[in-house]
C-alpha cells in the first residue's frame, strides 16, 4: 500500500511506514483487497440469480403446464356426458350405448325405448329404464347426478304431471316378437297422431306401415310400457303419451 506521509510503497496493512518509520492511522489504509471481495462477491451473486431466471423457472413453469395439461385431460376422459329424451328430465350416465341383447335376460313390466325394429321379422329391442317421480326421483338426483337436497327438491317439486326423472343403469336390450303380442300406438296407420292420450289399439300390419311412413314415430317420439304377465311372457307394448 501507499503511505500517506512518503507517498513510496509500504507493506500492505502495516502499522508503520517501511521508508520513513512513520505510525500509519489505520483509517489512512485502503482496504483494496476487501473491495475486490466484496466486487466478486456481488457479481457472483448476480451470475448465479441470472442463471436461475434463465434456466431453473423455465423448467418449473414446463412443469406445471405438462401436469395441468394432464390434469385437465383425465377430468375429460373422465367426464361422461348424458342425454335427455322426450319429458325425461334427466338420465344416469351408464345407459349410453346399450349393448346387443343377452340370452336369458329377464322379461319384467317396465318402460322402455324402442331402439330398432324389423318390419320383415316383427322383431323389435327396447331398452328398458325405471321412471322416477316425487321422493325416488329427488334421491336419485342427489346420489347420482349431484343435487343438493334444496335443488333436488325444488327441481321434482316443479315438475308437470307428464315429467319425471328417467333411470337406466342396465345396457342390455330386450327383443320381444311383436308378432306375437298386443300392441298399442299413438298414430294411425297414416302417421296422423290419436285424439286423447291413450294409444290406440294396432296390429303388426299397422305399426309397419307407420314405420314406412315415419321411422322416428315408431322409435322416437314416444316411450313405450312392456306388460309382462307372471311367467315372464310379454303380453302388451304400449305406445305411451309423450306431450
Amino acid at each position: 500500500m501507499i503511505c500517506p506521509y512518503c507517498k513510496k510503497e509500504t507493506k500492505a496493512n502495516s502499522t508503520t511506514c517501511q521508508n520513513c518509520g512513520k505510525l500509519i492511522d489505520i483509517k489512512d489504509r485502503k482496504p483494496k483487497n476487501i473491495l475486490i471481495s466484496i466486487i466478486i462477491i456481488c457479481a457472483t451473486i448476480v451470475v448465479l440469480a441470472l442463471l436461475f431466471v434463465f434456466t431453473v423457472l423455465p423448467m418449473i413453469g414446463k412443469s406445471t403446464d405438462t401436469n395441468t395439461m394432464s390434469e385437465r385431460s383425465d377430468t375429460i376422459i373422465s367426464t361422461e356426458s348424458t342425454s335427455k329424451q322426450p319429458n325425461e328430465t334427466s338420465s344416469s350416465s351408464a345407459s349410453a350405448s346399450p349393448t346387443p341383447t343377452n340370452p336369458g335376460t329377464r322379461m319384467y313390466t317396465s318402460y322402455a325405448t324402442m331402439v330398432s325394429y324389423n318390419p320383415a321379422t316383427g322383431s323389435a329391442k327396447f331398452d328398458y329404464w325405471d321412471m322416477l317421480k316425487g321422493e325416488e326421483a329427488i334421491a336419485w338426483l342427489i346420489a347420482n347426478e349431484g343435487y343438493t337436497q334444496f335443488d333436488a327438491e325444488t327441481e321434482v317439486n316443479n315438475y308437470a304431471d307428464s315429467e319425471f326423472v328417467k333411470k337406466n343403469t342396465s345396457t342390455n336390450l330386450r327383443e320381444i316378437d311383436l308378432r306375437n303380442v298386443s300392441i298399442k300406438l299413438m298414430y294411425h296407420s297414416d302417421g296422423t297422431m290419436v285424439s286423447g292420450a291413450e294409444g290406440t289399439p294396432s296390429t303388426l300390419s299397422d305399426i309397419n306401415a307407420l314405420y314406412h311412413v315415419d321411422p322416428e314415430k315408431v322409435l322416437k317420439t314416444h316411450y313405450y310400457k312392456i306388460h309382462v304377465d307372471d311367467n315372464e311372457r310379454v303380453t302388451l307394448v304400449e305406445q305411451m303419451y309423450a306431450p
